[in-house]
Parts: C-alpha cells; structure tokens; sequence
C-alpha cells in the first residue's frame, strides 16, 4: 500500500529507504529514533498528535509514523512534509502485509508476547480474545517497519488496539516502550489495557484528572513514571491578531455567532446546545450557531433542529480545514462545547478546540464534565454549566452575547493561561522523553 500526495501524485511506500535523522543542535540531549503507533493520521479529530509530531521534528527529533488507517480526506496541509516518515498498513488481505508481518511472527518473542496478551483478553471472553488476537499481526507488522527504520522506542497513542500493537512491536525489537493515555482510554478497565499499562516503561497522559486516576485505578506505574503533558498549541499561530493579518476574511457577522466544534457523538452534548439555541429563540434573541463537525448522530441532531424550531438558526458544516476553522473563530462571539458523559460511559478529558478557542480569545461557555475545568474556571476564564441541563446552558451564552467588554475580560484571561500551560513550542513531550530516552 501507498500514500500519494495529492501535489505530485508520487507515491510514497512502505519500502521507503532508510532516512538518516536531522543533526540535533550541539547543546541539546540526542534522542533514539521513536517510532510513533497511531490508528489513523492525520485525523481531523485529533490534531494535537500532528502537532506533537511537528514539533517534535522541528526540534530534531527524529519519528517514524505507523498508522492503522488513513483519513477518509486529508484536511491538514500541514501534514504533507511528515508522509516521507509515515507508514500506513495494508490491510490484513494483502499479500505486502504478510510478506513483512510474517518474518517477525516466526519468532519465539512474538509468540511469548501473543501467550501473555491472550492470557489477559481471556477474562473479557471470546470477543476480546479475538480482537487482540487481530492487532498481534499488527504489532508484527510494524516491527518489521520499525527495524528497517532504525527505531530504538516505541510509543502508542491510546491505550487499546494501538498500544496493544505498539506493545508486541516494542518487544520484538527489545526497544523500550511507552503510551499516550488519553481521556476515552479510561472508560473501562479491561485487563488487556491494564496490560498496557503495566508494560510501558512510562506513560503520558493529558490531563491532571486522567493522571490521578492512572496512579489510583492502574497499578504498575509510579508517579515518576506517570507525566502529565497538556497538548499544547503554537500559540504564534493560534493568535487573534496573527489570524486577522493572515487570513482573507475577518469581518464581522452581522448577528452574533454561536460556534461550537465538535465530532456529532453522544458525548459532545450537541443535542443540548441545540435545545439552548431553542430557548435562545423563544426569548427573542438574533443569532446563529454553526456546529463545525461530521459523525453518526447528524441526521438525529438535525432532526433535534427542526423539533426546536432553529433549523434556520443552525448550521451543520461538516468537517472544516484549519484555514475555515480559524476564520470561524474570528467570527465567534462565544464558543460553546456541552459535552456529558454518554450511556456507554464515554466522556471527554480537556477538549483540545476549547484550548484553541481560549488561545483566540473566543469567550467559552462549557460544561462540568471531564477536565475541563482544569482551563476553565467559571468566571474566571470562562463559563460553566451543569451538563444535559439546556436551560442554564442558554443563561451563559446570553449572559456572554450581552455583556461584551465583561466577555472579552474573561477570554483574554484565557489566553494568558492557554499562554501558561499550553505552549507547545516548549515541547514538553521532548522532555519527558530526554529525560526517559537519552540513557538508550
């Protein structure tokens, strides 16, 4: 299989040559090359794990990208310099898949890891012993890729099938190996994800909430393993001022903009705030809401619209590149995100578009669900209200369209903490890994 650009239609394969790293600069610690495990890149619902990469790049760290999947449509442009690196499996009924898996399924090591790793799928029954059995191939796989590549540490993004893969890989190379835990990871407690755990030399996770609950709930890391690392931003780039100068429309909308960005899931609370834009109108108020996302609940949510009597009010965009998503932000008077913690139990950790909003200085209305509250404090740096509770979910995003000078006092606040915390150009993931890595 191959990745082609779109600009030159020349495709780049999983064969390619080996690539010597960047010389890193004299006064900085030198890294191993980290093969990253991702599921799909880049995806347009996590842009924190490109702009990881990217920094971590232009900082001459030298990553090699295995991914199970690729996006649908790719929507970063900024991703195009990284395909050189990336390597995207075949599926499993290709002939190029197997002829690199199978060299590395025939050893004893891969073997003793698919014994240990079945051991611990057993107790969640035949369903997740098959899915485990499904990514050691996987693992195999990307073993083969890794070794051609020169990667002395693997790390997986998300604790399921991708660490799971990144894990068996890890061990046939006998390199080191660690996850990015992040909060849809910790909605359930299967011994297989504990596995994971346990067996990452060290783990990264992206919020204080989700860090207390790994020390507390997974055992096998100490605190000196466990880091916390918000994701952050290039907050150059995600500036008010910088984007009005870059980008071609800046104007002003003629009725207030409600902007909420989000994938149409039960977890983001899109039907409440569509039930608030119903309240909003019933008072008299002159707005519009635009809901920048795509998923499987936009046919319902749409029908939610037309029952709240706002399908003139609200606008489903679908998925936006960055550029449009910018310009969107420049046009909002609040952002609003109403996330809840859905029947299955799946909740949101710090929704990075609330980072990239506040770094914009948007005004935010958000809910109490997660970590947001670890940005957001109520009054402080943004609103808050009670989740699934749409009524007090329209108050605030009154409040903030009516009181102006009051709303851009508690945005600005923001964006000093976004400046705080969030600075990605301080790259904490490349300290955390000198400070693991650089005895390799």
């Amino acid at each position: 299989m191959c990745v082609t650009t779109p600009q030159s239609q020349s495709p780049i394969v999983n064969d390619l040559p080996i690539t010597a790293p960047p010389p890193q600069e004299d006064n900085s610690l030198v890294l191993p090359v980290i093969g990253y495990v991702v599921d799909t890149f880049p995806s347009t619902s996590e842009t924190f794990i490109l702009r990881e990469v990217l920094q971590l790049r232009a900082d001459g760290v030298w990553i090699i990208l295995a991914c199970m999947h690729t996006p649908r449509v790719v929507l970063h442009e900024e991703a195009r310099p990284l395909l050189s690196c990336l390597h995207v499996r075949p599926a499993l009924q290709y002939l190029d898949f197997w002829r690199h898996a199978l060299p590395e399924m025939a050893k004893w090591r891969f073997w003793l890891a698919a014994f240990q790793i079945l051991r611990e799928a057993a107790p969640g029954g035949r369903q997740a012993c098959w899915a485990s059995a499904r990514s050691l191939p996987t693992g195999a796989w990307m073993a083969s890729v890794f070794r051609r590549e020169g990667v002395r540490h693997v790390h997986a993004h998300f604790l399921g099938a991708t660490a799971l893969a990144g894990r068996v890989a890890a061990r046939l190379l006998r390199t080191s190996f660690s996850i990015s835990i992040h909060g849809s990871d910790l909605t359930d407690f299967s011994t297989i994800k504990r596995g994971n755990v346990t067996s990452a030399d060290f783990v990264i996770t992206c919020t204080a909430q989700n860090r207390t609950f790994i020390l507390d709930r997974l055992p096998g890391k100490t605190a000196e393993q466990t880091h916390l690392v918000y994701h952050g931003l290039d907050l150059a780039f995600f500036s008010r001022q910088a984007a009005i100068r870059r980008e071609a429309s800046s104007s002003p909308p003629d009725v207030p903009l409600i902007l909420c960005v989000a994938r149409l899931v039960p977890k983001k609370g899109i039907g409440a705030l569509i039930q608030a834009c119903g309240i909003l109108r019933k008072r008299g108020l002159t707005f519009r809401c635009e809901i920048i996302g795509e998923g499987p609940d936009r046919a319902g949510l749409e029908s939610v619209s037309r029952q709240c009597g706002v399908e003139r009010q609200v606008s489903f965009l679908g998925e936006q590149s960055q550029s449009d998503i910018m310009q969107a932000y420049l046009r909002a008077g609040v952002f609003v995100l109403a996330c809840r913690v859905a029947r299955d139990g799946e909740k949101d950790g710090l929704p990075n578009v609330i980072v990239e909003a506040l770094a914009m200085e948007v005004p935010v209305v958000a809910t109490r669900v997660g970590a947001v509250e670890e940005l957001v404090e109520d009054g402080e740096t943004g609103l808050m209200a009670p989740q699934e509770d749409p009524t007090a979910l329209a108050d605030r995003i009154q409040w903030v369209l009516s009181h102006p000078e009051e709303s851009s006092r508690l945005a600005a606040a923001g964006r000093r903490r976004v400046e705080r915390d969030f600075d990605l150009t301080t790259d904490p993931i490349k300290a955390v890994f000198e400070k693991e890595l650089c005895h390799i």
